[in-house]
């Protein structure tokens, strides 16, 4: 039976336990006219509808659901919390599991806190310190050759003499370290920060610097021989009697590359700089030499 404009709405109301639901019609019965789109005429009857629920059960229910639910946030928060490492400086813990396993990584809520901590002389050669917390920490002399230290902080840590061959350092945080003296071959320092570093004397041989922030370092007396320093930022850095020529031998050729990078305010004095690409590179006086220029 079709039944003419019918109108009605809901309310749903909970109390002492009552579920009550109604659809109430707001005209009394009878019968009504209706049109259609055409003109012609319809009939239909109004109806009234009064439907009451009782669900004492299905509130029970919900309640029920709702503790559970509480009940297993709390389990999540508790052993969330059982399983966090606490944070202290130079934790023993992390120390001993470096010595042991060569590992000691930070990874989500898990930090591997070696601040502070004296790890001079030691062979961690391979050593996996990703993202690993090492301010402040004492490397002097320490084996670290293809060791991982990507995203490791290292502000202010001391590296003077380590061996750092084909170490990666990649988005590593160098700020202010000591780094005189070290080893770093082949290295990569992709995007690291060594702003204020202390790179006198340091082995950079085929080292990758691509985008690292070199702004105000000391790389007196430093190799760069064959590096890439492409859009590194060299800004007020120290590169007198820095060695970055380009490397040459027959067939073989091996550039210093400078493409792009900012020495605005560098002390180049006695740097040799013979055979290096400063295409786009923003010279000392501030300058930018022609595309493709080689010193």
């Amino acid at each position: 039976m079709e039944l003419g404009d019918i109108c009605f709405d809901t309310w749903f109301d909970i109390s002492i336990g009552t579920c009550n639901l109604a659809f109430l019609n707001h005209n009394p019965p009878g019968w009504i006219n209706n049109y259609d789109n055409s003109g012609d005429r319809t009939s239909g009857y109004v109806i009234h509808i009064n439907v009451i629920i009782e669900c004492n059960d299905l509130f029970n229910l919900r309640i029920m659901k709702l503790r559970k639910l509480a009940i297993s946030i709390l389990l999540c928060i508790a052993l969330t919390w059982g399983l966090m490492t606490p944070v202290n400086a130079a934790n023993l813990s992390d120390r001993d599991r470096l010595l042991k396993q060569n590992v000691c990584v930070s990874f989500l809520w898990k930090v591997c806190d070696l601040q502070g901590a004296d790890l001079q002389e030691l062979d961690l050669t391979g050593a996996n310190l990703t993202r690993a917390n090492l301010q402040g920490a004492n490397l002097q002399n320490a084996i670290l050759q293809r060791a991982r230290l990507g995203g490791a902080k290292l502000q202010g840590a001391n590296l003077q003499g380590a061996k750092l061959f084909e170490a990666d350092l990649n988005h590593a945080n160098l700020m202010s370290a000591n780094l005189s003296n070290s080893e770093l071959l082949k290295a990569n320092l992709t995007l690291a920060d060594l702003q204020g570093a202390n790179l006198t004397s340091a082995n950079l041989i085929e080292a990758t610097l691509w985008g690292a922030n070199l702004i105000s370092a000391d790389l007196q007396q430093a190799s760069l021989q064959s590096a890439n320093l492409e859009y590194a930022n060299l800004a007020d850095s120290n590169l007198r009697e820095a060695d970055l020529h380009s490397f040459y031998f027959r067939e073989f050729q091996k550039p210093t590359n400078l493409s792009h990078a900012n020495l605005e305010g560098a002390n180049l004095v006695n740097a040799n700089l013979r055979g290096v690409l400063l295409e786009g590179t923003i010279m000392p006086d501030g300058s930018i030499p022609d595309e493709n220029t080689a010193l």
